[in-house]
């Protein structure tokens, strides 16, 4: 299904459902932001919509000011870990 001007075969929806959309798992999220700004040309609208758990983590690295990454919290975030600001970023 086409939404507004864009093509369906250019939406990635990760989603925690019936099994009809790929789970929102830490490797998703990021295969798909990478897919994304690979694909993406100088003059594109990219958008991303997160709908999720943010959190912080303890920066053990002492770059960050308040002491703490910012996170993006996948499904599987116990085994696989948050999605730090850094590599994000990245």
């Amino acid at each position: 299904m086409d939404v507004g001007k864009v093509q369906a075969q250019n939406i990635t929806i990760l989603m925690d459902d019936d099994g009809t959309h790929l789970s929102p798992t830490r490797k998703n999220i990021m295969t798909a932001l990478e897919e994304l700004t690979r694909n993406c040309q100088p003059g594109d609208t990219a958008f991303v919509h997160y709908l999720g758990h943010g959190s912080r983590v303890k920066d053990m690295t002492g770059r960050e000011e308040s002491g703490y990454h910012s996170t993006l919290v996948p499904i599987d975030f116990d085994t696989a870990g948050h999605i730090i600001d850094d590599d994000l970023y990245k």
